[in-house]
């Protein structure tokens, strides 16, 4: 059995020991981190233990790169759902037909071609159903297409002509512009002295050359007739043919080049009596 003293003694050893190992170690880590005063060094701070080993950062290696995908073979131009998507293959089916045409790349093609023709006829056909069935976007309510309808038509017109061209005869006069040395004024000059014989209105002739013309050998020389009636532009192209009013108000050129004399009637009328997109 031990006695007090002797147990107190070895404690006291034991503690010196501890303490000694722990100095000792200390010293083996930094012996000058544990004495250097904290004022000395201003990052040192003020903890007890001295700051860990610096961490060497692990090396990143580069992500692999995938490998490039096979591009995607073209869709089908039957599962395509928009017009632009096939006109797009129809393009592309047709170009490669063409650098290399062979008998899969021209079936190919004209296989596509088909189907956008379907699709077209398909469309077509629902457009008329509609138009029939609904008569505020129907034309052919407006214009009939039926020959009778139209020979109906006609005679009314020639009818509403000859009215139209009687009251004109009274109020305007149609300017005549040819040149002796052109063939189509010479064509155009016996019209315009039917159009006199048959309606009544006045053709004054005017030489844009100065020469003479058959059927009308009282013409007047131009001028600057010409000027006035194209607001200074003056005539370019003969035959060209102007309604005038006496009072000069109203211009209106009726065309130019050979017209019928029809044709030339028809345009009074529409020009006179008539406002645009009202009878076309």
């Amino acid at each position: 059995m031990r006695s007090p003293d002797m147990h107190h003694l070895f404690l006291r050893l034991l503690l010196a020991g501890a303490s000694i190992a722990c100095v000792a170690t200390a010293s083996a880590q930094d012996q000058s981190w544990w004495n250097e005063s904290p004022w000395a060094n201003p990052d040192r701070g003020f903890n007890w233990y001295p700051p860990d080993a610096p961490r060497i950062p692990k090396k990143i290696e580069p992500a692999a790169k995938p490998a490039p995908r096979a591009p995607a073979p073209p869709k089908n131009i039957r599962e395509m759902k928009s017009v632009e998507e096939i006109r797009k293959e129809l393009v592309r089916l047709r170009d490669v037909a063409i650098m290399t045409p062979t008998q899969s790349n021209v079936l190919a093609y004209l296989d596509a071609n088909n189907f956008m023709m379907d699709k077209s006829s398909t469309f077509s056909d629902t457009w008329r159903r509609v138009v029939w069935q609904n008569p505020q976007v129907d034309y052919n309510t407006r214009s009939p297409v039926a020959s009778f309808a139209q020979t109906a038509l006609k005679d009314k017109r020639q009818v509403d002509q000859g009215a139209v061209m009687a009251a004109l005869a009274k109020t305007h006069g149609v300017l005549f512009f040819y040149r002796s040395d052109c063939e189509f004024c010479k064509l155009q000059a016996p019209i315009m002295q039917m159009l006199n014989q048959r309606y009544g209105i006045e053709v004054l002739a005017v030489s844009v050359d100065g020469g003479g013309i058959r059927e009308f050998p009282n013409a007047k020389l131009d001028n600057g007739i010409s000027l006035v009636v194209t607001q200074g532009r003056g005539v370019q192209t003969v035959p060209a043919l102007f309604l005038v009013s006496r009072d000069q108000k109203q211009v209106f050129q009726l065309g130019s080049g050979v017209l019928a004399m029809d044709e030339i009637v028809e345009r009074a009328r529409v020009l006179t009596t008539t406002q645009v997109g009202e009878a076309f």
